[in-house]
């Protein structure tokens, strides 16, 4: 099947925008909905990722959406784990070397605004 041009932006928009609504309706957490998918919203600088909460499978890759208008990224506290590229808004990207962690759970943040944007992987 060939995709239109623009296919992967509108499928990461629809799911940051799923994203979104559960996290400013109270739902429930954009985390159990979106498996290994992490999200910057407009606001994340201040207010941090949408999903503080990331849980995957040991093995499972890690996509991060930036719905922001701001560049943001995700870092793994502990040196060395896991990271992706900076990215500005409607990218998405592949966080590198989640697939290779060991069960347990791993601090990130983003490295541009550290002091507010943290949140937890979980590898089961």
């Amino acid at each position: 099947m060939r995709r239109r041009p623009g296919h992967r932006i509108l499928s990461t928009l629809s799911l940051g925008l799923a994203a979104v609504a559960l996290t400013v309706s109270g739902g429930v957490s954009s985390a159990a909905t979106v498996p290994g998918h992490i999200f910057a919203v407009p606001g994340s600088a201040s207010a941090g990722y949408a999903n503080r909460i990331v849980v995957i499978l040991k093995g499972s890759p890690v996509q991060f959406h930036n719905l922001d208008v701001a560049p943001h990224n995700v870092w793994s506290v502990a040196p060395g784990k896991f990271k992706s590229a900076t990215i500005g808004l409607g990218k998405t990207t592949k966080v590198i070397g989640t697939e290779a962690l060991a069960r347990g759970n791993y601090a990130f943040y983003c490295t541009i605004h550290p002091g507010t944007m943290r949140g937890n992987l979980i590898v089961k």
